[in-house]
């Protein structure tokens, strides 16, 4: 360990004594993206140990409290689960839980201009709570919308029943039909089979986080 500066001395001695803690094996953090959680994660933990937000070197991915602060506590979660290796988060309930913040039917259509001309039955759903009914009337919205224009090698469709009489197996389809499985496919054609609920944030590997930008 002579090699090693006092800082990652120091970090090496607490990785040693500091009990791992199950509770907190939920948080992951394979900063690295190999799919393993080993000495290289722990080297770019120690480096930004100590960094508040607002610092030039800050880095929010270090922060596994969300405190705006990577400091003990942050260490603590990270050493819970030096040695891990990633799996499929979706199937831990405390990942779920603690890490991803899913948008709820209140907050999304609080977001909208429900006073906009064509959403008055989605205004009524939601002003009803049957959100079940605002998303099949937000869909009618868009389905029945002719100022929008779906444009493939130049040529114009006004709706979507349009576009599906030219492309019916085109790629337009193919990606709705994707997204209505919640299936995403990332970087390299690796798919990813969500259930109910999309995790946004999930971080399968080297490809990084699937996000919106995955879908379609």
């Amino acid at each position: 360990m002579n090699h090693l500066t006092p800082r990652l001395r120091f970090f090496v001695f607490l990785a040693i004594f500091v009990p791992f803690t199950a509770v907190l094996a939920g948080v992951i953090r394979d900063f690295t993206g190999d799919g393993e959680v080993h000495i290289d994660d722990f080297i770019a933990f120690a480096r930004q140990y100590g960094t508040s937000e607002g610092d030039s070197a800050f880095d929010p991915a270090f922060d596994l409290n969300g405190d705006g602060h990577v400091g003990f506590p942050d260490f603590v979660r990270f050493v819970s689960i030096f040695g891990v290796t990633q799996s499929d988060l979706r199937e831990d309930p405390t990942y779920l839980r603690d890490q991803i913040k899913h948008i709820s039917d209140v907050d999304l259509f609080a977001a909208l201009d429900l006073d906009h001309p064509g959403l008055e039955k989605v205004k009524s759903a939601v002003e009803r709570r049957d959100y079940q009914a605002a998303y099949v009337a937000w869909g009618e919205y868009w389905k029945n919308r002719r100022a929008f224009e779906y444009i493939n090698s130049g040529t114009p469709f006004y709706t979507v029943a349009e576009a599906m009489v030219i492309f019916p197996k085109g790629s337009y389809t193919a990606s709705a039909d994707r997204l209505v499985r919640h299936e995403i496919t990332g970087w390299g054609g690796v798919r990813i089979q969500h259930g109910d609920v999309v995790d946004f944030n999930a971080d399968y590997g080297r490809s990084g986080k699937y996000g919106f930008h995955y879908w379609g």
